[in-house]
Parts: structure tokens; sequence; C-alpha cells
């Protein structure tokens, strides 16, 4: 049985070879961990005893807490974390029997936000389905690195922002909101933006989606979101078929004050289809007349599915899926649809790999 200096000894040296040792994608688990270990910033306590004791030894002089608790982590444990979470807002705590023993990892908060701020910008520490990065990195073949330009372009006056697909709030790293909404179908995206930017609006929508959600659910209703004067989708109708893009307009259009924002991929822009193509290896064939075309991969199994509202594929994984539209057609469909009049842009006087759409007033 593990006791508390044997437990010291193997997290020292579960640091130094797992933690800190480079993957493949050549960089280590935290680049956090090293500085933290050779500058004597990790406090251990043991907390096997009297936990609550254990845990007032933590006041964010060191840059990590590690308190031990025994052999077994229990219902009070967890309750016991609970309620000092609500007593030091300062503080954050990480329960966990994931690493070598049962834990509690503890971080002053502003230097846990810092430090995640951090890996989110370089862009090589998250999940792009999970986080979506602030700048474009290297697995990503398009990216949204001129998304706060489109968002100047097209929405440009100030007003209350509802941005479905904000991920963490990506778009507040760079503009000021006085009222601003994410609504997003990944949950770790909602909770870091919650943490990273409190005054924001974050909701977690468990919709599915074949790339971002693929375990959500497909009935997930929208939550009830009050009226906002813009609505910016960003990147989002590129990677779903045309039902959902029409059921999540439809939503919207009940919700805007001032104008909805949003953007496609071009069937016509065989530019960018080539270089989908040539990155996946798609084989698409040829494309003459076709409206809607829906791509996508999961191992080696291609499926390239045309002029359909509604995708389905037998497969419980997804490596990429992307949607594509003739915008005449599209255009004309969602009108009808809706009700509206839109306006197009293509393509986008920003990002040409885009095609830009907007519904109220006009520029």
């Amino acid at each position: 049985m593990m006791d508390f200096e044997v437990f010291k000894e193997k997290w020292i040296d579960h640091c130094v070879n797992v933690v800190e040792v480079k993957q493949p994608n050549g960089y280590p688990m935290c680049p956090f961990s090293k500085h933290a270990r050779t500058n004597n910033q990790i406090q251990f306590i043991d907390g096997s005893q009297d936990l609550f004791y254990a845990i007032e030894q933590y006041t964010c002089d060191k840059e990590i807490g590690v308190i031990w608790l025994g052999n077994l982590i229990t219902d009070d444990h967890r309750e016991i974390v609970r309620q000092i979470s609500k007593e030091n807002p300062h503080i954050i705590y990480f329960l966990t029997d994931r690493i070598l023993s049962n834990v509690i990892i503890t971080h002053d908060y502003k230097n846990f936000v810092d430090k995640r701020t951090q890996l989110l910008l370089t862009g090589n520490y998250y999940n792009a389905r999970e986080i979506y990065p602030a700048t474009k990195i290297k697995s990503q073949m398009i990216g949204t690195a001129d998304m706060p330009k489109a968002f100047d372009r097209y929405c440009g006056a100030s007003g209350s922002v509802l941005d479905i697909g904000g991920n963490a709030g990506n778009l507040l790293r760079s503009r000021e909101i006085d009222k601003y909404t994410s609504l997003d179908v990944s949950l770790k995206s909602i909770q870091y933006g919650r943490m990273w930017f409190p005054n924001g609006n974050f909701y977690y929508h468990n919709k599915f989606n074949w790339f971002y959600n693929i375990t959500g659910n497909r009935d997930e209703p929208f939550p009830d979101i009050e009226l906002h004067d813009y609505i910016f989708i960003n990147s989002v109708f590129t990677s779903c078929d045309y039902s959902e893009m029409l059921e999540t307009l439809q939503w919207c259009i009940k919700r805007f004050n001032k104008k909805i924002v949003f953007n496609i991929w071009n069937i016509k822009n065989t530019e960018l289809l080539d270089a989908f193509d040539k990155r996946h290896d798609l084989n698409i064939r040829d494309l003459t007349n076709v409206k809607m075309l829906y791509l996508f991969k999961n191992g080696n199994t291609v499926i390239d599915a045309r002029d359909q509202d509604y995708f389905e594929a037998d497969e419980q994984k997804c490596n990429m899926f992307a949607s594509f539209y003739d915008i005449a057609y599209i255009k004309e469909r969602l009108e009808s649809s809706l009700g509206v009049n839109i306006t197009s842009y293509n393509p986008c006087e920003i990002d040409k790999n885009f095609t830009t759409f907007t519904i109220g007033d006009t520029l």
C-alpha cells in the first residue's frame, strides 16, 4: 500500500518521465510541469487523515498544490470539494483518481486561467472539436483566423451578439462586446468560455453534429435565449446538412433585432474542393448540376452524398464532414422557406474560402 512519501516520489517520477516528455506532436503533455517541478513550485499535502485541514494548507504560494487522499475517493471527498470550492472561489480544485493515486490538484484560479489561455492561443493543446483554436493550427486546413475581421465587416455596429458556434468566446479575444452570448455543441468549450469570460453568457446545446458532437441528441431543442441585435454564425453550416441549417435559421429568425450573418462553402469553389480532395483522399466525382454536397470520412470509409436535405450514415465516428452548396440555389430555397430577403457576398470579402449571407439591415 502506498504511503505519502512514496506517493511524492512517484509523482515527481511521473512528471519527469511522462508529463514532461514530448509527445508525437512535438509538445509535452503539460508545458508548465517542468518549471513547477524544478523551481520548487509543487506543494505536496497529506490529506489522507483530515481533508479539511489539508485543503486549508494550500494558500496559492506555490503554482500547484497536490493533496494526497490515500487509497480511496469517497462521496465525502466529493462533497468536501464541492463545499470548499464555493468557499474559496479564488482557488480551483480538481478531484481525480487518474494520476497515480487519488488526489486533489489545486491552483490559484487566476493563474490557472492565464495558463490555459496561453495554451489556447498556441493551438497545440486542445482538440479543435472541443475548444476551437483562436488561431489556425497545423492540423487545420481552413481555420477561422479572419473571423474577427468578418464580424467587423458584416456586423460592424455596436449591439448585443449571439454567437452560434461561438465556442469558448474566441470573438471576445479581439473585440469588446457589451452583451455577448455563445451557443455551442461542445460542452468543454462552454465550460472554458464561462471561466475565461465570466461576463459573457455561454449555453451548451447538446445537439448532434457529425464532427463536433457525434454523441449529441438529434432532436435536442434550442435553449430559451432572448433577442440579440446580431446573430453571428461563422463556419457552422460548413459541417452540417441543409435540414440542420434551415432548423437553426428558423430559430434565429425569431431572436434577432438587426442582422443575421452566416456563411457556407460554395460547391463551385474548385480550389477549395480540390484542397479537400487532396488532403482527405476523397476522389470527388463530377459535380455538374449538383446543388448540395456532403463529404464524410471515417477511416477508410468515404461517403459522397448529393442533393439531399438530410445526411445519414451507419457510422459511429467521423474524421471529416464538410458541406458545399450551389449559392444561387441555396439562397432561393432559404428565402422561400424563411420568408426573408437574403444578401449574398460571393466570395466573402474577408475570406474567399467562404460565401457570406446576411439577413436584415444592409451594409
